[in-house]
């Protein structure tokens, strides 16, 4: 007759491989009492797998967290900057001594009359504004939306001047930076002015200066204007000027880059310029 503790090693060994033979599965490795000193099996094989596993999702997740406060940082930080400390009014100097029809750039009060460009059939239809020392070239699209313009190029305000007017100012707004990834692709690999976004946006606006011209062509008719002034500023703050050009100074800050241009008749010198006498003369008094 057999023991209790031998009844109790049998059943512990061979009870549990009759009772999973009997039920179809493998047999299941009977419990064996572990000493403290013993140490469990470990699967290497797996425990790699998932320790690489894990090391590649901790760097994915660490290059989001990167790339996401960059992008915070970028968007965010000239905004707030400009919070804190406003901006002082940064006047644009002229790197010549004045104008290439005469004169010089210290009144900022539109001396010209108004006048109107003779129709040109050669002339593209709608409306059109030509910066040749930056490059633009596009057509303007005046909505009550800026947001509808200014996605694809130069916003005409409304509610503000038209071409040829002195009442008051013909008002333009462009992004400097493009929202779409085609702004910086070549149209025409052969020409870098086919970059859509040196055409069709004021990227290259803080290169201009007093002195230059702008051409606006509207029904067929050029209308030609010449910068006089510009700032780095908050606000527009000559609304003497027949044209204004802005566009922001960073991707997102309260800071524009402005520029200030009046109308000129290309034939004639619309500008204050001393003569030998001292006497200044105006348009209006050439012959």
């Amino acid at each position: 007759m057999q023991s209790y503790a031998t009844a109790h090693v049998l059943q512990q060994t061979h009870f549990l491989k009759v009772r999973a033979a009997l039920d179809g599965v493998r047999a299941i490795k009977p419990v064996t009492p572990q000493s403290s000193s013993q140490k469990p099996e470990k699967s290497l094989k797996p425990q790699k797998k998932s320790s690489v596993g894990k090391k590649i999702l901790s760097v994915i997740s660490s290059g989001a967290v990167l790339l996401a406060l960059i992008t915070a940082i970028i968007l965010f930080a000239p905004d707030i900057y400009y919070r804190f400390f406003p901006a002082e009014t940064l006047p644009v100097i002229s790197e010549t001594a004045g104008s290439p029809l005469g004169g010089s750039f210290q009144s900022t009060e539109t001396i010209v009359e108004k006048y109107q460009p003779p129709f040109d059939a050669l002339l593209p239809e709608g409306d059109w504004i030509i910066i040749s020392r930056i490059g633009v070239r596009t057509q303007l699209l005046r909505t009550q939306s800026e947001q509808e313009a200014l996605d694809t190029g130069v916003w005409w305000v409304p509610d503000f001047g038209v071409p040829g007017d002195t009442d008051k100012p013909m008002i333009l707004a462009a992004h400097r930076f493009g929202w779409r990834w085609w702004w910086n692709t070549l149209t025409d690999p052969t020409d870098p002015q086919s970059l859509y976004a040196l055409r069709n946006s004021f990227y290259n606006l803080p290169s201009t200066e007093p002195g230059d011209q702008i051409e606006i062509i509207s029904g067929q008719r050029k209308y030609v204007y010449e910068i006089y002034s510009g700032e780095e500023s908050h606000e527009i703050s000559d609304y003497s000027a027949n044209l204004i050009l802005y566009t922001c100074k960073f991707l997102n800050s309260p800071i524009r880059h402005v520029r200030y241009a009046r109308l000129i008749n290309p034939g004639l010198n619309t500008q204050e310029s001393p003569s030998p006498s001292g006497q200044v003369f105006k348009s209006s008094d050439q012959i």
